[in-house]
């Protein structure tokens, strides 16, 4: 056994030193790691707070998605403008004549009109009439964009830059007996949702 009084200056400080690494060193590691946390947790909320606070405010004009029926629906007489865009239809007009490009079945109409939207966010944004464009039943039957032999000006695929518009004719197959068909222009642009016109009325 060595006694502590016989060890020089230098020894003692050593042995000490092992003692307190001895007694201390985990609540220590313990402590740090405990600071570790919360730390990545205050920066985990704070980029939540960040994130939600950057997320565009929904839009006003329609609360209307693919699976239910709009609380709000424009009339043809009407447009609907908002940050992400600004849309608006007109010379809405109905045709059962036969159609060589879509040929329909008898108890079918080709429903015709002029659409225009302009991009109102400020960057880029992707216009694609077959995905973001369909005639839609208030009882959830969907009819897609479809090309028509009297659609003689169709909307194209575009890229639309900031204060871009882009104009033309869309079409959709619909049953000769829906009174009522409604037209969504599905966009996305800035996570807004879709805008749902009434055309015949």
């Amino acid at each position: 056994k060595i006694d502590v009084e016989d060890l020089d200056i230098d020894e003692r400080v050593v042995r000490e030193w092992k003692y307190l690494r001895k007694i201390y060193i985990k609540d220590e590691d313990h402590l740090l790691f405990a600071s570790f946390i919360i730390v990545l947790v205050g920066l985990i909320v704070l980029f939540t707070l960040f994130v939600t606070s950057r997320v565009p405010e929904v839009q006003k004009i329609v609360v209307a998605n693919r699976d239910s029926a709009p609380t709000k629906v424009l009339t043809s007489e009407q447009t609907a403008t908002s940050s992400a865009s600004t849309i608006s239809i007109k010379n809405v007009t109905q045709n059962a004549a036969p159609d060589k490009m879509s040929p329909l079945p008898d108890n079918y109409t080709m429903l015709i009109m002029d659409i225009s939207i302009t991009n109102n966010s400020a960057g880029m944004q992707t216009f694609i009439p077959s995905t973001q464009l369909f005639a839609r039943s208030r009882d959830g039957r969907q009819f897609p964009f479809q090309i028509s032999m009297y659609a003689t000006n169709p909307v194209k695929f575009q890229e639309l830059k900031p204060g871009e518009s882009q104009s033309g004719q869309i079409s959709f197959p619909v049953p000769k007996d829906l009174s009522d068909p409604l037209l969504y222009v599905d966009l996305g642009w800035d996570n807004y949702v879709p805008v749902v016109f009434s055309p015949l009325k």
